[in-house]
């Protein structure tokens, strides 16, 4: 993931594609993902959590997730920070002075601060509870009490 601090507010709909030559030959729309999940995007398989901004080459794609509530646009306030699937996008806002990038250090630190200085690891899993020792139901006709 690619961290960037918004320097502007308002919303972030797209993302300018252009070539060699600084000419613009067509533009990729960027969402926020609403939920963890595994989607097809610009038909490679991307594991996405909530906050999350990936964008699509084709609108329709983008706007699927958007009706399905999976996901929804970007929208920022200056010292939001906004995280990005593509490093190309985060640096498209931050050559724009839209946004600036964020460095590692600070990215822990805004993360310590959101969690109350708990580390926070989403990769790991909880351990399992440890089971009960249980005795195995009985089998045929319960005793008939005296």
């Amino acid at each position: 993931m690619n961290f960037v601090r918004a320097c502007t507010s308002g919303p972030w709909r797209t993302i300018d594609l252009v070539d060699v030559h600084g000419q613009k030959y067509g533009e990729k729309y960027l969402v926020m993902a609403a939920e963890k999940g595994r989607w097809s995007i610009n038909n490679a398989g991307i594991d996405v959590q909530p906050g999350l901004c990936v964008s699509f080459r084709d609108a329709d794609d983008a706007n699927w997730f958007l009706q399905q509530r999976r996901a929804q646009y970007v929208s920022v306030e200056p010292g939001s920070v906004v995280a990005f699937f593509d490093e190309g996008d985060a640096n498209f806002y931050c050559s724009k002075g839209l946004a600036e990038m964020m460095r590692e250090r600070e990215v822990q630190e805004f993360f310590q601060q959101q969690t109350g200085g708990e580390v926070v690891d989403d990769d790991i899993e909880p351990e399992p509870e440890s089971e009960v020792a249980t005795q195995p139901a009985r089998r045929g006709r319960p005793k008939k009490k005296a």
